[in-house]
């Protein structure tokens, strides 16, 4: 990838989080109004399935009324074939229909507007998969496989899941497609925050377990980041109480808190670009 109409190759970098990853939604959305075009794309679970949905042509527009139709809470337990829990909890059936619409009428990473890449691990060779080409599909059903909630996928001999579990917000994909300036959006939990915590409806042997997961995540995400950082990066101010799950049915709140982080750091990125106003 090269320099596009004389300004630096802009990579956005989008962060798993399950249901907070519909603020990625408000970013797009300003970076879209702002005429700033995103160049390479590079995500995570949440962020892999709007990276993907943004890849194909789906506007953030677009992308906002499908929020408001997850948020509703027949909707979104439709989405939930829950099965007999040999390899996850949910079949992952019906939501593989929704993806395949989501993403129509592109098949695979070759054939989509902008170039992207999302992150697996895989378990068999404990490492980190990197996935840019092929089944696209497969590729973000392989990167959101939450272990124990969706089941892994079969890819080439490897076994699949959520990249979050070594790469949440993978910087170094976009930098492999060649992005010169990244944009980094992380959405992830931080499980410092006792008010997140608090309001947990889970029981508590669940919630300690699912605390210890967010402190390897944070932890991981950090080391990432000091090797392969981000030039901007964005945490949007989330509701305290939102976590990965409970925050569909606030879709809205969540886009325009990351609406309000994207406008915040806007002027800086336009300097990193070297753009004027309207130019992309």
């Amino acid at each position: 990838m090269h320099e596009r109409s004389g300004r630096p190759v802009l990579g956005l970098v989008l962060s798993g989080g399950g249901a907070r990853g519909l603020a990625h939604i408000g970013v797009l959305a300003v970076l879209e109004q702002a005429g700033v075009r995103v160049d390479a794309l590079a995500g995570t679970s949440m962020g892999a399935i709007l990276g993907a949905a943004y890849s194909a042509g789906r506007t953030p527009a677009e992308l906002r009324a499908v929020s408001a139709q997850l948020g509703k809470f027949g909707r979104l337990i439709g989405l939930a074939d829950l099965g007999i829990p040999r390899s996850g909890l949910i079949k992952g059936t019906t939501l593989e229909r929704f993806l395949r619409e989501l993403f129509s009428p592109h098949r695979s990473f070759e054939t989509l507007a902008i170039p992207l890449a999302v992150a697996a691990v895989d378990l068999r060779r404990a490492e980190e998969v990197g996935l840019d080409s092929g089944d696209l599909l497969r590729a973000v059903q392989a990167s959101m496989a939450v272990p124990g909630i969706f089941p892994p996928v079969e890819w080439d001999g490897r076994l699949l899941v959520d990249g979050g579990v070594l790469n949440n917000l993978p910087v170094d994909l976009a930098r492999a497609q060649g992005a010169q300036v990244v944009l980094a959006v992380d959405v992830g939990l931080d499980p410092r925050n006792e008010d997140t915590w608090r309001s947990t409806r889970l029981p508590r042997l669940g919630m300690h377990v699912w605390r210890a997961a967010s402190v390897m995540m944070a932890r991981n995400t950090a080391s990432k980041l000091a090797q392969a950082p981000p030039d901007l990066i964005i945490r949007p101010a989330l509701p305290p109480r939102v976590t990965s799950v409970a925050g569909f049915r606030r879709a809205e709140e969540l886009i325009q808190a990351g609406e309000r982080a994207a406008q915040e750091v806007l002027p800086r990125l336009r300097q990193l670009l070297q753009t004027d106003t309207g130019q992309g």
